[in-house]
Formats: C-alpha cells, sequence, structure tokens
C-alpha cells in the first residue's frame, strides 16, 4: 500500500495482517486439449498449517487374487445369433485385456456391437458379438484372422509401446553425468493398464507411505492423482523447456481468481486416457467415478471472472500459446454457509485439510513482500522520482499447481459464467492484441533445431 502523498506515513496498524507472511508458490501444469504443451498457473499463497483427520486411513483393499492356468480357448458361432458372429474367448485374465481385445478387433476393422463379460479376477469368460463394418456376419477368412491374431494377443505379455520425448538442449546437459540422465528420461510414461496400476500402487506405498494392499477410496484417489500429475509434470517439462530454447513472446495472466473446478476428470480427459484409468482402477478393486466425487472442489475463487480466467487459461494452452498464469492460493477461498434464527453465517472450507495432490510446492522459490511504510521524494538526473520505503518485509515462496482442464467443456462454461467485451476469440487477442505466437512443443522422438544432446 502506497501512500497518496510523499512523506505521509501509514499506520502500521492499519493493513497489519495477523501473523508475519511468508507466501509460498504453488506450481500447476495446465495441459491443453489435444496438444503436448501445458502451461502454468502459479499461486502464492501464505503457508498454512495443514490438518489431518487419521479416521479413514484404514480400510483394506481386496487381496491380489491367484494365478490361475494359462488354458486358452476361442470359438467362434456364426449360428446362435442371426445379426453377428459371436467370438467367445477364455482364458487367465491380465491387465488391460478387455481394452486390448476390443482395440484388436478395431484395427481388424471388426465392430463389436456387445459383449457379455464374465469370469472372474483370475480368468476371463466373455462373448463378442461382432459383426464386418458393412453390418454382416464375418465370412471364415476373416474369422480365422480374428482367432489367429487374439490367439497371439492372449499368449503375449503385457506391454507397451515407448513413446520418445523430443530432444532439447539445455544448459550443462553436455555433461556426461546430465547426459545420462537425459536418455534415462528419454521417453513419456507407459499409458497401458498394467503401467498405470505400477504407478499408482508406488505412490500409494512410497509417497504416500501406505500398504500396498490396505487403502480405501480416498487414497485410491490420492495416489491416482500423483500418477497423472506424473504425467502432466513430464509434458509442463518439455513446454518450458521448449519455450526457454526458443524464446517466443509471453502472455501473463494475472486474476485474484481462478475457478478451475475438479481436476481428476478433466486431466484424463485431457490426456485421452480416461478408459485406461478407468479399467485399470477396476481391476484393482476402485470404481473412477466413485473416486472423483471424493475430490474437493479447489477454492480458488467464487464467480463469473474466476471461471473465464481459468478458460483463458484453458484455451491457451489448447492453442499452443507461451503463457503463464498468475493468482492468489486461498487457504479458505470460498465458505460454506449456515442459516441462523434468519441469519448467514459464514463458515470456512477446509479444502486444503488433506492437501492438493495437484500441486507442486516450490520452497526454493522466494520473494520479499513489503508492507507499510511511506514514500519520498528524490531527485535523480535532474527528475523527481517517488520512492516508497518499506516498514516492513516479508518473504514469499511459490506454488505451482498441475489443473488440467477439457477444453471443449471450459467453452461452455465460461458462456454461462460472462461474455467477451468484444466479439474476438483467444486465437484472435493472441494475434492481433497480444501478438503473441503458437509455439506448440516437437512431436515425440523429433529433434529441435539445436545439437542432440545424447551425442
Amino acid at each position: 500500500m502506497v501512500a497518496a502523498a510523499a512523506g505521509r506515513s501509514i499506520p502500521p496498524g492499519a493493513f497489519r495482517p495477523a501473523a508475519p507472511v511468508t507466501a509460498v508458490a504453488y506450481d500447476n501444469p495446465i495441459p491443453g486439449f489435444g496438444t503436448r504443451n501445458c502451461i502454468n498457473l502459479r499461486l502464492w499463497a501464505a503457508k498454512p498449517g495443514k490438518e489431518f483427520d487419521l479416521e479413514a486411513f484404514n480400510s483394506a483393499a481386496p487381496e491380489s487374487p491367484a494365478a490361475a492356468g494359462d488354458t486358452i480357448d476361442i470359438t467362434v458361432d456364426a449360428e446362435t445369433d442371426a445379426a453377428y458372429t459371436v467370438i467367445s474367448v477364455k482364458a487367465a485374465n491380465k491387465p488391460g485385456l478387455l481394452t486390448s481385445i476390443t482395440a484388436l478387433f478395431r484395427d481388424l476393422g471388426v465392430d463389436v456391437g456387445k459383449a457379455a463379460v464374465e469370469g472372474d479376477d483370475a480368468r476371463v469368460d466373455d462373448k463378442f458379438y461382432v459383426r464386418t463394418l458393412s453390418g454382416g456376419k464375418l465370412d471364415d477368412a476373416k474369422a480365422a484372422e480374428a482367432v489367429k491374431a487374439l490367439d497371439a494377443l492372449l499368449r503375449s505379455k503385457p506391454s507397451s509401446t515407448d513413446v520418445s520425448r523430443p530432444k532439447f538442449e539445455a544448459t550443462g546437459q553436455g555433461q556426461s553425468g546430465k547426459a545420462r540422465l537425459y536418455t534415462l528420461m528419454d521417453t513419456y510414461m507407459k499409458n497401458d493398464v498394467l503401467s498405470i496400476q505400477e504407478d499408482i500402487v508406488n505412490h500409494v506405498e512410497y509417497t504416500m507411505a501406505r500398504s500396498r494392499v490396505n487403502f480405501d477410496n480416498f487414497e485410491a484417489y490420492q495416489a491416482t492423482a500423483f500418477s497423472l500429475r506424473d504425467r502432466l509434470i513430464e509434458r509442463w517439462n518439455d513446454t518450458q523447456t521448449w519455450f526457454k530454447e526458443k524464446d517466443p513472446k509471453r502472455v501473463y495472466y494475472l486474476s485474484m481468481e481462478f475457478l478451475m473446478g475438479r481436476s481428476l476428470l478433466n486431466t484424463l480427459y485431457n490426456l485421452d486416457i480416461k478408459d485406461a484409468y478407468a479399467e485399470a482402477l477396476a481391476e484393482l478393486g476402485y470404481d473412477l467415478e466413485t473416486l472423483a466425487e471424493l475430490e474437493r472442489d479447489a477454492a480458488l475463487g467464487n464467480g463469473g471472472l474466476g471461471r473465464l480466467a481459468a478458460c483463458f487459461l484453458d484455451s491457451m494452452a489448447t492453442l499452443n500459446l507461451p503463457a503463464w498464469g498468475y493468482g492468489i492460493r486461498y487457504q479458505y477461498g470460498m465458505f460454506r454457509q449456515t442459516i441462523q434464527n434468519g441469519f448467514q453465517h459464514e463458515q470456512p472450507d477446509y479444502w486444503l485439510t488433506f492437501g492438493n495432490p495437484w500441486e507442486i510446492e516450490r520452497l526454493i522459490v522466494q520473494y520479499s513482500i513489503k508492507f507499510y511504510g511511506h514514500v519520498s521524494v528524490v531527485n535523480e538526473d535532474g527528475k523527481q522520482l517517488f520512492r516508497w520505503n518499506a516498514g516492513e518485509t516479508t518473504k514469499a515462496d511459490a506454488t505451482y499447481r498441475d489443473v488440467a482442464k477439457w477444453t471443449r467443456m471450459s467453452i461452455m462454461g465460461t458462456a454461462g459464467s460472462g461474455k467477451f467485451s468484444t466479439d474476438r476469440t483467444i486465437d484472435e487477442y493472441a494475434k492481433q492484441i497480444w501478438h503473441a505466437e503458437p509455439c506448440p512443443v516437437p512431436q515425440p522422438g523429433a529433434k529441435t533445431a539445436v545439437a542432440d544432446v545424447s551425442k
């Protein structure tokens, strides 16, 4: 706060906070829809104390099933159903099998009309009602091709193809040790069902220090969120490295509110891995929709401007614009309303009681925040300057928040929260007003214009 006239002091008690202020930076990577770019939302907050309720940490998860035999039985029935060819599959179950079979039929040009899924965790006993894309039953040749492909799939081990990350040139990567580190992290995390399950269970045990055979729904939600944040961080790091390398003109969006909503389902839609996560959790004994309901809304805004700010970030990420968002990380950003004797009473919203798995706390990013003081007049080089002399200085840290948004849903939300001052789109604002150009991250495995750091 600066005084209106030079030399006039501001009474320290007028704006004094209840306690010394130490601001913490929380980083939140925000991916775009249909792109590998992931921009950042940095929120600043006074570092809060955390309260924990340990009563919810004692429920048991289902035990792992016993291994079953590897007998494979595939039969084709073209007579029972008038419209479909029925292919029955009996085999040992494995992670992601249902998704893999349906993907196989799709690759073969076979349409799955319906499926009867039976069996247990150890073995599958499924029937697939299939037909050609033209609507007819499978002929003998096509049926034989499907049986052969299914047999190969059922005998294979769970695996997925590595997706290489773009190669960048960054300071210090020419050193042999850092070049080795670069090659160890040169592929993106796998998104097959087995890899997702391993990531979730690893976070249960190593991040949350819980038993991998004894964690409840809320802990399953937190571990799932951490595993998704890992995938966001990969994209976010690549995006920031690419921006630093290309040095484009950037857009910085400042807002007092960012009404981001819930992140779990939006992240899954944005990264296009919702089906894989749903199946991975189902095989672990958890329901994705149930876990999604356990997430608390981020209490960072409560109105149309906050929703509009969130939509701006979603759109800029999807348009590959080099952008950052800056805001305030409210510990009690919204309130719960109660009516007592006909009067409204506000209760704080303890949305951070159990922490926020989408955030990245940056304790090394700290800035001095100045309060009170007075304004003095000085002359430098014949010019009269006004200088603010702070009466008190405290520290501020940064926090980044990983919030993924499905842009199409966000744009629909914008229409209900407010209107743009003109008919310009975000893309038009970027080109005509901000003069900022898209800066898409190179495709996986692509080399940038600089030398390959692995050499």
